[in-house]
């Protein structure tokens, strides 16, 4: 087709239109084949199977057309905590933002609570005919719902086993796997969730969502996460969502594990840890548990790469560090980044021990070896990503609530720096001064201001990958004096 886009760009172009005016989706391109890719276990059991959607790839075309015009409409209609499937938006973004809000309440003696909801195959529940209720009320005209309710309906697939084919069978509920379109249409789907409750506050991505509270006792944390808990039930199964209570998780800032909450006839205890969204929280959100993991498995592969680093060339050894090692590192970086100085220390002799291997240099400094591979460590890494997520929200190319993290400082006269960031004034060393809102606006205090005037992102990230503050101002920086302390 690329060859021919002259000729093929003209008949699509008249096709989609045409499609969009008679508000019909080709019939023939709602076809899929369903292909069962074994996962783990018993290959007797279909449970153990994931299922792979191949739709048409000429559908795709089609659909991308509609969701560039439909997501241009929706932007400014989405919540702005709806992150799942959105330009600018992460996993990282809602787990920040969530973990400043904790650490704040944490930082005035105040008590925390977050709830691990749990939806049985969330994608596979939502209801054709109650997205397109949903569309109408949010204002799409009768020509785009007859079209969006033409795509959803006759869509029939079939499971395809090497050459084998069963008989075809008819969708009648959920998005469709595959297709550019679903991602867009859960969040339309999911949207008004947010609308429940002004005190309602959901760290979602997709269809994780996980309510939190903050209280002056563990009493009112509770209660208010059971409230949420009953609105959040309600919701589901009035959108045909399945809730599962069963694999619900509670994660208080108390350490005491008979505590609990109850939904419906189930009690859900306190965790001492559990994962949100691929980060591992503890009850102290010191991130331990999370870091160890972390390094646990940079260590396996590290060994691994011992063994055979005789056999591989220079470039070779310093590509599987970077891709299988210190990539570990890389994930939500900014949310577990304020930890203790002990895992600092046992993520700088992993990274060390690596680059031993890499340059085959057993006897040079750690900050050597930086030197040697014109690199910095995954600490001062984290940092830049912090420079550049405090440019992102500065520049609008991240969520807006990120704004209310890195508050630009107001002032009523055009300085030079008018673009610093608000200080917050921390009570506790535990909480307030281990948040990156403590910490940005002394890290971007630091940034030149020929890095801070990039004109675009790309250029921002070119730039920061080649500074380090000289005189870094975290905790994990800090020197430590005899009869002083660390300073």
């Amino acid at each position: 087709m690329k060859q021919n886009n002259e000729l093929s760009s003209l008949v699509l172009t008249r096709d989609i239109n045409r499609c969009i005016d008679k508000g019909i989706f080709p019939s023939n391109l709602k076809k899929s084949d369903v292909t069962p890719v074994f996962k783990k276990d018993d290959r007797l059991q279909k449970e153990n199977y994931r299922p792979i959607s191949i739709l048409p790839t000429l559908s795709k075309i089609y659909e991308r057309v509609l969701h560039q015009q439909l997501y241009n409409y929706f932007n400014s209609i989405f919540s702005k905590y709806l992150c799942g499937y959105r330009k600018g938006y992460s996993t990282q973004h809602t787990l920040l933002y969530m973990l400043e809000n904790l650490k704040k309440a944490l930082d005035r003696k105040k008590f925390t609570g977050i709830l691990m909801t749990d939806l049985s195959k969330a994608f596979d529940c939502l209801s054709h005919e109650l997205i397109i209720a949903k569309l109408y009320a949010y204002g799409l005209s009768k020509n785009s719902l007859k079209l969006i309710s033409d795509y959803f309906s006759d869509r029939k697939q079939r499971t395809k086993i090497r050459e084998s084919y069963s008989n075809w069978r008819e969708i009648l509920i959920g998005v469709f796997q595959g297709s550019i379109f679903g991602p867009l249409g859960f969040n339309i789907y999911l949207n008004d969730l947010f609308y429940l409750s002004n005190s309602l506050e959901i760290s979602n991505y997709a269809d994780d969502n996980s309510p939190y509270e903050t209280g002056l006792s563990n009493d009112e944390v509770i209660e208010k996460l059971e409230d949420n808990a009953v609105l959040l039930i309600d919701w589901f199964k009035s959108n045909y969502m399945k809730p599962n209570p069963e694999k619900w998780h509670l994660l208080l800032s108390d350490t005491n594990n008979s505590l609990s909450i109850k939904i419906g006839q189930k009690l859900i205890y306190n965790s001492k840890n559990e994962k949100i969204l691929g980060v591992t929280f503890d009850n102290e959100l010191s991130f331990k548990c999370h870091i160890n993991k972390l390094c646990k498995k940079a260590s396996q592969k590290l060994y691994a790469l011992a063994r055979v680093s005789n056999h591989m060339s220079f470039n070779q050894r310093r590509i599987i560090m970077n891709t299988f090692i210190t990539s570990h590192f890389n994930y939500c970086s900014l949310v577990w980044m304020c930890h203790s100085r002990t895992l600092n220390n046992q993520i700088n002799r992993i990274h060390h021990r690596a680059l031993n291997i890499v340059y085959r240099d057993y006897t040079s400094s750690f900050e050597s070896l930086l030197r040697k591979s014109n690199s910095v460590s995954i600490h001062m890494k984290n940092i830049q990503n912090l420079a550049t997520e405090i440019y992102k929200a500065q520049n609008n190319f991240s969520p807006s609530f990120m704004s209310d993290i890195f508050t630009q400082k107001e002032t009523k006269y055009n300085l030079r720096n008018k673009n610093c960031i608000a200080p917050n004034a921390p009570r506790t060393s535990t909480y307030g001064l281990n948040c990156v809102s403590h910490l940005a606006p002394k890290i971007w205090n630091l940034v030149p201001k020929n890095i801070k005037s990039s004109s675009n992102l790309n250029t921002f990230k070119r730039l920061i990958k080649n500074w380090a503050p000289q005189s870094c101002p975290c905790n994990l920086c800090k020197i430590y004096i005899h009869n002083v302390g660390y300073i």
